[in-house]
């Protein structure tokens, strides 16, 4: 009978421990269950290196593009040479050397790599003009000579300047004002410079 249990027990044990043992596949398996968590993190973070490397290389080209555009733009900044100014009194001829009494003055510059010029009449006033042709009228009474000083103007904001001397005579005489003024009538009227604040003043019944 005590054989009988021995042998028993013993058919137990190699029963339990055929249960529980652990085959080379079975073993293979847990640790590719225990490694696959890494696996996927490794990969994430190699799929996140490879995303960060993208964005740096195109946002380096991108940059690189754009400097070469501001280049394009921005061009060589030289200033003008060649600054030539002429003027021309309106009405001149050898009877009238220095104009038709109307103070207009006709004025042309020219220079290379200009973009615009500025015009100072020597009067108190100043004008700009692309072409470099402006005509202005000179409104001081008499013969009277103004330096005009033209200054050519380039890219980034580099200028070159000439002057020249302009005489010319102003009568200060002005049909359209004298019409508005008179309507018309065949009164004299003149404008009167010396008076403080005013055009000019209208004639007596004495001054035809």
């Amino acid at each position: 009978m005590l054989t009988h249990r021995i042998a028993f027990a013993a058919m137990l044990f190699v029963v339990s421990a055929c249960a529980t043992a652990t085959t080379p596949e079975q073993l293979a398996a847990k640790e590719e269950a225990k490694a696959a968590p890494a696996k996927k993190e490794l990969k994430k973070d190699k799929k996140m290196k490879t995303i960060k490397y993208n964005m740096i290389f195109f946002l380096s080209v991108l940059l690189l593009f754009s400097c070469q555009e501001d280049d394009a733009t921005i061009g060589g900044i030289i200033a003008p040479s060649n600054v030539t100014l002429e003027a021309v009194v309106v009405g001149a001829d050898d009877a009238n050397p220095n104009g038709d009494g109307s103070g207009f003055v006709t004025l042309k510059a020219n220079a290379v790599n200009a973009i615009s010029y500025k015009f100072d009449f020597g009067d108190g006033i100043s004008e700009v003009s692309t072409s470099g042709e402006i005509t202005h009228r000179f409104s001081v009474v008499g013969v009277n000579t103004f330096t005009v000083v033209v200054n050519a103007i380039g890219t980034g904001g580099l200028s070159s300047s000439t002057s020249v001397d302009v005489e010319v005579f102003s009568s200060f005489d002005d049909p359209e004002v004298k019409q508005f003024l008179t309507g018309g009538s065949t009164r004299t009227w003149y404008l009167a410079a010396s008076e403080v604040a005013h055009l000019g003043v209208g004639g007596n019944a004495d001054i035809f």
